[in-house]
């Protein structure tokens, strides 16, 4: 179980880190236009 969570942990913060980071961009290219 412990592991598990871990590994959940793991995935969702990857998720997070991705969806700022996609977020930035979208920011970004409105920023130019």
């Amino acid at each position: 179980m412990e592991i598990h969570l871990r590994i959940n942990w793991r995935l969702e913060s990857k998720f997070e880190f991705l969806k700022t980071k996609f977020t930035e961009n979208e920011a970004q290219r409105n920023r130019v236009e």
